[in-house]
């Protein structure tokens, strides 16, 4: 057995009461998505699709909440798909990577233009994150044109902003019901100068908190043509996931985009091409 399959192993014991058998099951099915389910002998298909998706929804089916979210999220309204399954490939090739250890940064997903898919990748990474590794922080740190409050329609009035700003009353993190373990920070109130915030000293006391409550912080940001914001927010995270758009992004702005973090001393966890 390889150490990532015993780890695998360890963390879904953790997080659900599962048999020693079914744990296996769930495992295989990870590592091994060549094999269609349809493929598979009845008697199995029938096996591995209920104790998976007992791993994904406890009760057995999908918490009616997740059936309002739009299909953009993906991860946890078709977890099945071809499309969440390229979400976990990431999450595992993360866990192996920059999410791997004790002392593990924050992550901000970061793009260099508006349309590059940077909501939707920070979005259903955190679900399949919390599905399977821990309880886990989703930010919005886009204080220009916020999206996550809608996409999980939760309204959330106190946000980053407000706490950066010293002022708001309220919990600004809220439980995302419907998957176990999701968390939220909306982006707040709209402020004048969003930059001016982000280069003030809370960000980084902020961050450094949050991952003391957490297992994993993911920050959703603006794209780099909007502003510093995504360079400033991923200094004080500690690292990057720069996403891409095939036939959309320039590669001159994402060579530009990265050369930046680079030279920030930032941790640059990989390039994903986003081909939605």
């Amino acid at each position: 057995m390889s150490d990532t399959a015993a780890e695998n192993r360890q963390l879904i014991r953790r997080r659900r009461d599962l048999s020693r058998e079914q744990v296996d099951k769930i495992v295989a099915w990870e590592r091994e998505r060549k094999l269609r389910l349809a493929e598979l002998p009845t008697s199995t298909r029938i096996a591995t699709q209920d104790d998976v998706r007992q791993f994904y929804y406890p009760s057995g089916v999908p918490n009616p909440v997740v059936q309002t979210w739009p299909d953009e999220l993906v991860a946890a309204r078709d977890p099945f798909s071809d499309r969440a399954e390229e979400f976990r490939v990431l999450r595992s090739q993360l866990l192996a990577g920059v999410l791997a250890g004790v002392e593990r940064p924050a992550l901000a997903v970061v793009s260099s233009e508006d349309g590059d898919g940077r909501t939707y990748l920070a979005a259903n990474l955190a679900i399949c994150l919390s599905q399977f590794a821990g309880r886990t922080l989703l930010i919005d740190g886009d204080l220009r044109r916020p999206r996550l409050h809608r996409l999980f329609s939760l309204g959330t009035p106190v946000g980053l902003s407000n706490l950066l700003a010293g002022s708001g009353q309220g919990e600004a993190v809220v439980r995302v019901e419907g998957v176990d373990g999701l968390h939220l920070m909306g982006a707040g109130t709209l402020m004048p100068d969003p930059v001016q915030l982000l280069q003030g000293p809370r960000l980084g006391v902020l961050v450094q908190e949050m991952l003391e409550r957490f297992d994993y912080v993911l920050f959703d940001t603006p794209s780099n043509r909007a502003g510093p914001d995504a360079r400033i927010i991923t200094a004080q995270a500690g690292a990057a996931l720069l996403v891409g758009r095939q036939g959309h992004s320039r590669v001159d702005l994402l060579k530009r985009l990265l050369a930046q973090l680079n030279l920030g001393h930032s941790l640059v966890a990989g390039v994903v091409m986003n081909r939605r």
